[in-house]
């Protein structure tokens, strides 16, 4: 499987890394789309980096 690494390219995944690899690449798309609806909203990359961090840290145990 192709593999696309935003930032880095395009690769063949290896196999038995390929689970990891296509939820790397689901999760640049999902930041990809976070950081384009933040610039919609005027939000600086700061204001993004701390919303980010607010949301993983409700998933943190504690």
């Amino acid at each position: 499987m192709i593999v696309t690494r935003h930032g880095k390219g395009s690769f063949v995944a290896e196999a038995g890394n390929l689970a990891g690899e296509i939820q790397n690449q689901k999760l640049d798309e999902h930041l990809d789309a976070a950081a384009v609806i933040a610039l919609q909203l005027g939000l600086s990359s700061e204001e993004l980096a701390a919303r980010l961090r607010r949301a993983h840290g409700k998933l943190e145990p504690k």
